[in-house]
């Protein structure tokens, strides 16, 4: 039996409550963005592999004077990217599950490169990471200095 307040209103019940609280979790689920580790999407490098690819390759001198990839050369090294990373989490998982530890730290990163890619070519991937990461350690603190500056 719903009360009567002073306003002489009656308050909704307690299950009438619920349905509306329902039926707004309802509309904000389907307005909400899908987080990016969702499993419907995909994670797409394709930006990142125009920028790398704009500063390894030099300008061409015909008519454009740009640097263009086709789609399906964009298709194929996004394809890579993806299932490099897919391996890496894979094996990082593995050996976390082995170690029983949570936190994943850069030498499991640089492990798990050493297992996926034989011999030298591994080598000289986690080669190759830690002077990208020294490069950048170096231009964030750069960029930091200069804040601090002015």
């Amino acid at each position: 039996m719903a009360r009567i307040p002073m306003t002489g209103r009656p308050t909704k019940s307690l299950e009438v409550l619920k349905q509306t609280i329902a039926e707004e979790k309802k509309k904000n689920a389907r307005r909400r963005r899908q987080p990016v580790g969702a499993p419907g999407k995909r994670i797409n490098f394709r930006s990142y592999i125009h920028s790398v690819f704009k500063h390894i390759v030099p300008k061409r001198a015909d008519k454009s004077g740009t640097n263009t990839i086709s789609s399906n050369a964009m298709t194929v090294v996004n394809d890579l990217c993806t299932s490099i990373l897919d391996k890496v989490c894979d094996e990082i998982k593995a050996m976390k599950k082995n170690t029983k530890t949570v936190v994943v730290k850069d030498k499991d990163i640089l492990a798990s490169f050493k297992l996926i890619f034989p011999g030298q070519l591994g080598v000289h991937a986690v080669s190759e990471g830690v002077k990208a990461n020294v490069a950048y350690e170096h231009f964030k603190d750069e960029r930091d200095k200069a804040k601090v500056i002015k």
